[in-house]
């Protein structure tokens, strides 16, 4: 018996990919979106006055407000959510 450094590793990894698959990766509210973190910490809010503002571009969202010549790009990845989630973000985007 040898103490091995990739037992440790993998047993790190799957703790990770669960809490991958577990956590709540984003949330979309009336007024912003909000990023979370693997511990469940809010990383990033990015607020918008109203739905109508968000625009979906190649399974990339974005914000465009008056105020601002270049849209807000939001960093939300397609293949890290759920699709039914996604798919429920996109109709929400597209049937304002």
């Amino acid at each position: 018996g040898e103490f091995s450094t990739t037992i440790v590793t993998g047993i790190l990894l799957t703790i990770v990919g669960i809490l991958y698959l577990t956590r709540t990766y984003f949330v979309v509210a009336p007024n912003r979106i909000t990023l979370y973190n693997l511990l469940g910490s809010a990383v990033k809010r990015y607020v918008y006055a109203s739905p109508t503002e968000l625009r979906l571009e190649d399974s990339t969202i974005y914000i465009e407000t008056e105020t601002d010549s270049k849209p807000q790009k939001i960093k939300v990845a397609k293949w890290m959510t759920k699709s039914a989630d996604w798919k429920q973000l996109e109709s929400m985007i597209l049937s304002r």
